[in-house]
């Protein structure tokens, strides 16, 4: 709450496909509070969502100077593929095993 009213500091989506077989996620952070695990909270909720709604897999993507959310990403198991040309990072989580 900032100045009596309440105060947007982070937002994460998970959207999933027809088939609710796999899912995109995405978070944004306000830069104000980052580096304060929101983030990795913010991400592992989803994976719990994801595995309540029986996924099967979880995909994201980030930029390649985006070094901590890259970080989360290893950390929490996911595959991550550098497309340097893009300048991009696309993350994937396997929920089947």
């Amino acid at each position: 709450i900032q100045d009596d009213r309440p105060l947007l500091i982070a937002v994460a989506r998970l959207v999933a496909d027809p088939d609710h077989e796999a899912a995109d996620y995405g978070i944004l952070v306000a830069d104000a509070f980052q580096h304060r695990s929101l983030g990795r909270l913010l991400t592992q909720k989803c994976i719990d969502i994801g595995c309540r709604w029986g996924l099967k897999q979880i995909t994201g993507e980030t930029t390649t100077d985006n070094l901590a959310m890259i970080r989360i990403f290893r950390e929490l198991g996911f595959q991550v593929e550098f497309r340097h040309e893009h300048q991009a990072v696309l993350a994937r989580l396997d929920l089947r095993s």
